[in-house]
């Protein structure tokens, strides 16, 4: 727990920060944060230190766990796991100055443990008010096993120190704004949970601190001269990793390592040109993509009729690197001129718009010269090959999908008028399958029926797609053409008004004053009639994207909508309608996933997990504890989905990783299989290759 000195060296050190700009969109930061002599504030704090007797240690009885040996020690019997949970000697803890929770433990065991770790505020879930991480521990591994404290914005407010940066959603030090937050000055218990297994389980865990000053004390030493913070080949430069580029001829030797590295590794021998089974189960060829379910487990079957699981990732290319370089200018220690050689690596959405920067790019020319792009785009493919990658998933390089080398999905756009201005589609406006169809018809004139073409997303994590009464009540509220069909069916089911103000609770003169109703209004009373409009409107959509698409690219998968949320109506809507199932699943495990029960395909068309071992400033959406960790999560996550009978691929988000400084909307992951140089990350590409040449044999066992 944090000290009153610490508290109250921290709160002088926050009053002495005075002239730090704090307008994000201000032409230049100028770098203003004034330099500070302030009391140091603790690299990290012992929250428990098992071998330190004096240290208080609450915890819940559990027959599993007990301190001996100057360790926690959890023992677990075969096929059983356990939950440990530890308690403030008080009421709470207070983590407020630190961005995570460190964690000391072993395996003593012969099998790898898997383990999660929750801290809790009162109230808490899987979804809020607490931290949440998983994890293994290799047998005989020590490691240190990192529990994220992710904040809200406001929590970065409150530190004037932190306004010197803006568009970055993790800054140096360890702040990291995020959906899934905890309030870190009340955290009430900590949990650790060891999952059972098919042999015993042996953990212990030595000694659990709170570290990584949300303000880091470089960044309070330094003020002004902390800045440039970022060096000229895009990396942080106040920390050291493996694999960090130095100069440019270490660049350049990363280049010539590589090619040395993709001819030793060409792919996987088992591999059609498609990266479909060669020697698996002949089906029949149909030129195209399609989907066949064989031994009950859905499958892609390549044009050739060669069984096919999409083993992929998003955002190929170099443009998702690109980072925002107006009113930062500070941020950077070396640019080049926007002129010459180096032009094309500046660019603007507009004229008046902030310009934008690429490093990836920047070093891919230095790397390859003036024909990067053509050198990038046979690199890319090779990689792809070369790591166990047959698929380029979305928002991917038109160019390089375009070659014809490496099967791809794209994404359709189409447009109509939506309601209330938010991604709910006026599917029962008399326009909405003209518009629909001629959006699609555009959209697939570049690629069309190409054999290399997977298929086509229709449109990206729906609003409507979560909460099926939800839904409806915001329609209830509208003016608009499918407020005209739930109002029709909902006088049809209850004609009578005050029988239906009865089952809502309202006080509606006629059904024309429910017509003109704005209010959002609960329709839990008419929960079956609201469910019933709500699958014809989804029915609506799904059905109308599907026509379309096959009437225009009618050998082209439709491989539905990237669903980040849905509910059992939407997911059986598009059931019925989309050729394969795709849903946006940043979860730890989907070796069990199916949908509503329906017996469809299914593509998880994105997930990521990221670590800040790397000189990155923030996890992603799922986070891990290091390079090591990150690498044991996509093996876990992708051989559960070859496991499972429904999915026929994952999708990593994303090909590379986000600047440092982040990307337009601020996002600033570390959730590529490179960094910003273009080094990949060696601890992923191991497990890449592994997962590429077992890929037909784990997807076939029995």
């Amino acid at each position: 727990m944090i000290t009153r000195l610490y508290q109250l060296a921290f709160s002088l050190a926050l009053a002495s920060m005075v002239g730090v700009p704090s307008d994000a969109n201000a032409q230049s930061m100028n770098a203003t944060a004034p330099n500070v002599t302030s009391p140091m504030i603790p690299a990290s704090f012992d929250v428990f230190d098992f071998s330190n007797p004096d240290m208080i240690v609450a915890m819940d009885a559990n027959p599993d766990a007990q301190i001996a040996g100057k360790r926690l020690q959890i023992r677990t019997p075969a096929n059983r796991g356990t939950t440990v949970t530890l308690r403030p000697s008080d009421s709470h803890w207070d983590f407020n100055i630190w961005t995570r929770l460190e964690l000391e433990m072993a395996n003593r065991g012969q099998e790898v443990v898997r383990l999660r770790v929750r801290a809790d505020n009162d109230g808490a879930s899987d979804w809020g008010h607490s931290a949440l991480n998983t994890g293994f521990v290799a047998p005989g591994e020590r490691k240190v096993f990192n529990l994220f404290l992710y904040r809200t914005g406001s929590v970065r407010d409150s530190h004037p120190e932190l306004k010197v940066f803006a568009g970055m959603n993790g800054l140096p030090g360890g702040f990291m704004d995020h959906w899934h937050t905890i309030d870190a000055s009340d955290v009430r218990s900590l949990h650790i949970e060891v999952y059972g297994a098919s042999v015993p389980q042996k953990l212990d865990v030595f000694r659990v601190r709170a570290i990584h000053p949300i303000v880091p004390q470089i960044l309070r030493d330094k003020g002004t001269a902390f800045f440039p913070f970022i060096d000229q080949f895009g990396q942080y430069r106040y920390a050291d990793w493996p694999g960090k580029v130095e100069n440019e001829a270490q660049l350049k030797r990363n280049a010539r390592h590589e090619e040395a590295d993709l001819r030793a590794h060409p792919g996987s021998p088992q591999w059609d040109k498609w990266g479909g089974w060669k020697n698996g189960l002949q089906l029949r060829a149909s030129g195209h993509f399609r989907t066949e379910k064989v031994a009950g487990k859905w499958w892609l079957v390549d044009p050739d009729g060669h069984l096919f699981w999409s083993h992929g990732a998003n955002s190929v290319g170099t443009e998702s690197a690109g980072t925002r370089i107006s009113g930062r200018e500070a941020y950077f220690q070396l640019l080049p001129p926007r002129e010459g050689a180096t032009a094309n690596l500046w660019s603007q959405s507009k004229p008046d718009a902030p310009t934008d920067f690429n490093f990836l790019e920047w070093n891919r020319l230095r790397q390859y010269g003036p024909e990067w792009k053509t050198t990038d785009r046979d690199l890319t493919h090779r990689r792809m090959r070369s790591w166990g990658l047959n698929t380029i998933g979305n928002w991917s390089n038109d160019a390089i999908q375009s070659q014809n080398r490496t099967p791809f999905t794209a994404s359709l756009w189409p447009w109509s008028p939506t309601i209330n201005g938010d991604t709910f589609w006026d599917v029962f406006h008399p326009d909405f399958e003209k518009n629909f169809d001629q959006g699609i018809a555009s959209g697939v004139k570049e690629h069309g029926d190409n054999p290399w073409c997977i298929g086509y997303f229709i449109h990206n994590e729906m609003g409507w797609a979560g909460n099926a009464l939800g839904t409806v009540s915001q329609i209830f509220a509208s003016d608009s053409y499918s407020k005209r069909e739930l109002v029709r069916l909902l006088r049809e089911r209850t004609p009578d008004i005050a029988d239906f103000n009865r089952k809502i609770g309202r006080n509606f003169a006629d059904w024309d004053a429910v017509q003109a109703n704005r209010e959002n209004i609960d329709l839990i009373g008419v929960r079956a009639d609201a469910e019933e409009f709500y699958t014809r409107y989804a029915e609506q959509y799904f059905q109308s994207c599907a026509q379309s698409m096959h009437k225009h690219a009618p050998n082209t998968l439709y491989l539905g909508a990237r669903m980040n949320v849905s509910n059992p109506l939407s997911v059986r809507a598009a059931a019925k309608w989309c050729d394969v199932l795709s849903f946006n699943l940043y979860q730890d495990d989907i070796g069990g996933f199916r949908p509503a029960d329906v017996d469809r395909p299914v593509i998880a068309s994105e997930f990521h997990f990221g670590a800040l071992d790397r000189g990155m400033f923030a996890t992603g959406l799922r986070p891990a504890s290091d390079e090591k960790d990150r690498a044991a999560k996509y093996r876990f996550y992708v051989e559960g989905a070859l496991r499972n009978p429904y999915l026929v691929g994952t999708h990593w988000f994303a090909y590379c990783t986000q600047a440092p400084t982040g990307r337009g909307d601020g996002e600033n992951y570390e959730d590529g299989f490179f960094d910003i140089t273009g080094t990949p990350y060696p601890e992923l590409q191991v497990v890449l290759r592994e997962i590429g040449d077992s890929l037909y044999t784990i997807r076939n066992a029995p």
